[in-house]
């Protein structure tokens, strides 16, 4: 059974992805777990 479920949609923009990087921030919950691995390990967005 598929149930459908009203929740909010979050807006986000690989702009704000990319200053809460540079801020030191969290990114968990914006982007899926495999995205901020990636970004961890390749050391992405730190300039």
């Amino acid at each position: 059974m598929i149930r459908l479920l009203d929740a909010p949609l979050l807006e986000i923009s690989s702009t704000h992805i990319r200053e809460l990087i540079k801020k030191k921030k969290s990114i968990r919950f914006l982007v899926p777990d495999i995205v901020k691995e990636e970004i961890e390990t390749g050391a992405y967005y730190r300039n």
